[in-house]
């Protein structure tokens, strides 16, 4: 999967146009198959962590490190490889419950670098959050960044079936409803939520999946955005007939509706490769710009006088 990913993704940017739906499509199949390991590797943590298997750990984490280099999947993995580093340093007490109670009371910089990274690993994530935001105890530059590579998840894939995925999302302005499978809002009320992984300026792939089930009005508009502070080079603009892609380029803006109907699902994704920004629309692309964009640059998304629903997010990004 790994060399198939990494192929595809060379691709992508070298097919005609007409192809380009083609490989877009089995390269999403591979990245999908690269993280159902990585899911699985995740889920597989929560057990060998409360059964203190910390060298099955260690093990798992190498062997995926090897299996996802070079691909849009590596981010993804740093921060689980970066958990795992710091939890093999755990004293297992010879069952979970006393184990969990002891990394609760650590109490300097290093214990608590490896209790909140265990904890995290097992699912406990207020306590292992709560542990590594301790004001004062993390004085260095070096425990510093350490204790942000624990903090810093790369990628996100929000499917909604679970409240913790709203852990994902700052939410700005409103607070949408969490369904059996999807994010809604209301036409009476206005959003605005960030995600809170940054996708940095390197390399990463955005995907929503979004439908409206009354379809929209006229004054109705959703708008995602792409990058930090008051510079957003790639916008899509949503309403009730057209998806726009505005890219600000390196020499140029580009502006490029496309028409939709508001009443069938609609698939976005972005991608950032080299520089190079690409958006598309059910797997057809509308537009792509060679553009700059800023370190911090992270999804924001807004809605007005819109119902929806979102039913997945997926971001993979390289900060």
């Amino acid at each position: 999967l790994r060399q198939q990913c990494i192929q595809l993704n060379n691709l992508r940017s070298k097919v005609l146009r007409e192809s380009r739906a083609d490989v877009e499509a089995r390269y999403q199949q591979a990245i999908t198959g690269m993280q159902r390991f990585l899911a699985k590797a995740k889920q597989d943590a929560i057990g060998q962590i409360e059964s203190g298997d910390l060298k099955g750990l260690q093990d798992n984490s190498n062997k995926l490190a090897a299996a996802f280099k070079g691909t849009v999947i590596e981010p993804m993995h740093a921060h689980h490889a970066a958990l795992v580093k710091e939890a093999a340093r755990v004293k297992f007490l010879g069952d979970w419950a006393s184990t969990r109670q002891q990394l609760l009371q650590a109490n300097n910089a290093e214990d608590i670098l490896a209790a909140g990274a265990a904890l995290l690993l097992s699912g406990n994530a207020d306590d292992g959050t709560g542990l590594l935001l301790k004001s004062g105890i993390f004085t260095s530059t070096v425990l510093q960044k350490r204790r942000d590579a624990l903090l810093r998840s790369q990628a996100a894939v929000l499917e909604f079936d679970d409240s913790s995925d709203l852990q994902q999302l700052k939410l700005v302005i409103g607070q949408p409803g969490l369904g059996d499978g999807f994010l809604s809002g209301m036409a009476s009320e206005l959003y605005e939520f960030q995600t809170r992984s940054l996708l940095g300026d390197k390399q990463w792939d955005v995907a929503c999946h979004l439908e409206f089930p009354k379809g929209l009005s006229g004054k109705s508009e959703m708008v995602l955005q792409f990058g930090s502070g008051d510079k957003f080079p790639v916008v899509i603009r949503i309403d009730s007939k057209n998806v726009t892609a505005n890219i600000e380029g390196i020499n140029e803006e580009r502006v490029t509706p496309l028409s939709f109907k508001a009443r069938q699902p609609l698939h976005l994704r972005v991608i950032y490769n080299d520089g190079n920004a690409s958006v598309f629309m059910n797997n057809q692309i509308i537009t792509e710009l060679a553009t700059s964009l800023p370190r911090q640059t992270r999804l924001s998304f807004t809605s007005t006088d819109s119902e929806w629903k979102l039913l997945k997010l997926q971001v993979i990004g390289s900060n």
